[in-house]
């Protein structure tokens, strides 16, 4: 069993620092008081990164666009928020996304 190292954060917003942790393979704070917009990252600091789970906060904003850059992310549960705008296209070319259960078409 690999060691996968998590952080969690309970109120207020998403501190960006917590992209800069190149060993994050997996982001959970689902259920928690979040709240503002997810942090813009860059693709060297989401090397790792497999699974974003952070469904029923309250966070706002666009998805950036950067969320793409992290190739290794299998899930994304981003469900019961208060997200504007459009789903980034670029989330299509995440060949290990899936989607309920279903991998994105390449």
């Amino acid at each position: 069993m690999a060691c996968v190292k998590k952080v969690c954060v309970h109120r207020g917003t998403i501190p960006a620092a917590i992209f800069n942790i190149s060993t994050l393979q997996i982001l959970s704070t689902p259920f928690n008081q979040l709240s503002g917009a997810l942090p813009l990252y860059t693709s060297h600091q989401l090397a790792n990164l497999e699974m974003i789970y952070l469904g029923y906060n309250s966070l706002t904003g666009n998805l950036p666009d950067s969320i793409s850059n992290a190739s290794k992310l299998t899930h994304l549960d981003l469900s019961t928020n208060n997200f504007s705008g459009i789903v980034p296209n670029s989330l299509g070319n995440l060949g290990l996304l899936e989607f309920g259960g279903q991998k994105f078409p390449q």
